[in-house]
């Protein structure tokens, strides 16, 4: 689809197992959160998290798909949710630096 429409896929949910476990060390309630979300959306993502980018960066190539990454960081300022959920800040930047939003394209070569 993202090939016949001239399609980019943005997501941010690749995310690595070096990702999961800093913001465990960052935040000790990072695990009932993770639990949280994994129940609302029936993930079970511990057992798909890729070991570190590069194996992210791997996996998609090997699906036919080029990949640019942008950190989270870049647009930390512009989340909405920060406030109605009672994230600071420093918090919000603690916990996603590391971490990236990655736009998957169709490898047309």
């Amino acid at each position: 689809m993202l090939e016949i429409y001239d399609g980019v896929w943005i997501t941010s949910d690749l995310i690595t197992l070096e990702t999961y476990n800093k913001r465990q060390q960052i935040n000790p309630n990072w695990p009932k959160f993770s639990k949280l979300i994994n129940s609302m959306t029936g993930r079970t993502p511990l057992k798909n998290y890729f070991k570190n980018v590069n194996q992210i960066e791997q996996f998609c190539h090997q699906q036919g798909l080029c990949v640019e990454k942008y950190k989270m960081l870049d647009v930390v300022t512009q989340l909405s949710c920060l406030k109605s959920l009672g994230i600071s800040f420093e918090v919000a930047e603690s916990v996603l630096e590391g971490s990236f939003i990655f736009a998957l394209i169709p490898d047309r070569a």
